[in-house]
């Protein structure tokens, strides 16, 4: 499943692996539903109740989603940043 669209070459596809791996399929759902609906986009292209109807669920419940997500998203990049800043150091 593809994560970024960043041009697909060894360490990159590997990490979209990993994020993929890591994101339950129902954030990933939320997450790749509200990146194709332009949800991120400024201005918003669909608000939250939007995509939350579009995906057959209360505003809570895809609010939910998305933050956990976007949360494991975030702590996933953090960790591989950090590694590799770690990584670099030690050469």
């Amino acid at each position: 499943m593809q994560i970024y669209s960043y041009d697909h070459t060894g360490p990159v596809m590997e990490q979209e692996q990993s994020l993929a791996q890591t994101i339950p399929e129902k954030e990933r759902v939320v997450l790749l539903e509200a990146m194709d609906q332009g949800y991120f986009e400024v201005p918003r292209e669909i608000s939250l109740s939007e995509l939350a109807t579009e995906l057959g669920m209360t505003k809570a419940e895809a609010s939910q989603r998305l933050t956990r997500g976007m949360v494991l998203v975030m702590r996933e990049e953090c960790d591989t940043a950090l590694f590799e800043s770690n990584t670099h150091r030690e050469a």
